[in-house]
């Protein structure tokens, strides 16, 4: 049905209103996104549009990055840490973009002893694997999977659910880490778009 949906919506006709906007890349940060934003920034998600820019394909990232500039909405770009991710931002940025550019790479929250390879995700679905292995596994189970302990095979039956799995990522990830009690830390990647985002809308009121 995500898959069906996102076939048929016209494409980011919500940019009209935004106040701001985030882009991403992928089914699975454009479902786990919202809820997740709304339970940590409240009132001031009203307005924010999230952005699935479909691996980050360089016409679809250009036209919103020229949009948000011309118009002055505040953009996030949540990319992916591997090579992909980053050649795909740094050819656009180097034809579109100035140091306003807000740029957030998705890694992961391991032990600094690790190898830098080790420490550095691909992807959110590793992201939330080395924060809470339990929540990914509940998060497949909701979805009629019976995932394994094993992070390698609860990371491919994610990934191979990309179009469904998002949202129920999102209600495991904030019934185990509400944003709203004080000891509650999130993966730093997402701490800082909400940081990011919660300082430019009150800006903006």
């Amino acid at each position: 049905m995500e898959k069906l949906k996102r076939l048929v919506e016209r494409p980011f006709g919500d940019l009209l209103f935004a106040k701001a906007i985030v882009v991403g890349d992928g089914a699975t940060k454009k479902a786990f996104l919202p809820p997740v934003l709304r339970a940590a920034l409240g009132p001031l998600t009203h307005g924010i549009s999230v952005i699935d820019s479909n691996g980050m394909t360089p016409d679809i990232v250009a036209a919103v990055m020229k949009f948000a500039r011309h118009t002055e909405v505040p953009l996030q770009i949540l990319v992916d840490d591997d090579s992909a991710g980053h050649n795909a931002i740094k050819g656009i940025a180097s034809r579109l973009l100035d140091e306003e550019l807000q740029m957030i790479r998705i890694t992961s929250m391991v032990d600094e002893d690790l190898d830098t390879r080790s420490r550095r995700s691909v992807a959110i679905e590793r992201m939330l694997i080395t924060f809470d292995l339990e929540v990914c596994r509940r998060a497949c189970h909701s979805i009629g999977l019976d995932p394994p302990s094993d992070e390698g095979e609860t990371l491919r039956m994610m990934k191979d659910n990309k179009g469904v799995i998002g949202r129920f990522l999102a209600n495991e990830f904030l019934e185990a880490h509400p944003y709203d009690m004080p000891e509650v830390r999130w993966p730093e990647p997402l701490e800082t778009l909400v940081e990011r985002l919660r300082d430019r809308l009150r800006r903006a009121e």
